[in-house]
């Protein structure tokens, strides 16, 4: 039943905390985290227990709103879904100066993550370590082309 209903999470400069509001259950449905994923794990338990309360008490719960009515959003571009691809925490979207924009918490399904978990398996960090040092003395393609230019003129 939980899942119907709207968490808005915000940073709080002022008490450097995560606050999360309920606002199907009013101004006053508040919990908060340290990090964004603690927030998001105490709003979901404020939002049972209040839930609970309410069917406990015989009282009706207040409506959800759904996704459409009650946030806006953005659509964003191929490039940017690219770099979002492969992320499995929630992450901090930061402009160039670095201030907060916001946060984006990605769906990602159990099975999907197994399969992660699965092909971190199959990854040495070892043998990335050296192929990203290798990579380092690539070769311009200007100055290959030059030393292939001097052994046809050598022939």
């Amino acid at each position: 039943m939980s899942g119907k209903y709207s968490m808005s999470i915000r940073w709080s400069e002022e008490d450097q905390v995560f606050i999360v509001s309920l606002p199907e259950f009013g101004d006053h449905a508040q919990t908060h985290g340290d990090s964004y994923e603690e927030a998001v794990r105490n709003g979901r338990e404020v939002l049972d227990l209040l839930i609970e309360s309410f069917q406990a008490e015989g009282r009706q719960l207040p409506a959800p709103r759904f996704y459409e009515e009650t946030m806006n959003y953005l659509t964003i571009d191929a490039e940017f879904c690219d770099h979002l691809r492969g992320i499995l925490e929630t992450v901090e979207l930061r402009d160039a100066s670095g201030k907060v924009l916001g946060h984006f918490t990605p769906l990602v399904s159990a099975e999907e993550r197994a399969l992660y978990e699965k092909a971190k398996t199959l990854f040495d960090p070892a043998e990335i370590e050296r192929r990203l040092a290798k990579a380092d003395k690539r070769v311009p393609h200007e100055e290959v082309m030059r030393h292939l230019g001097e052994r046809e003129i050598s022939r």
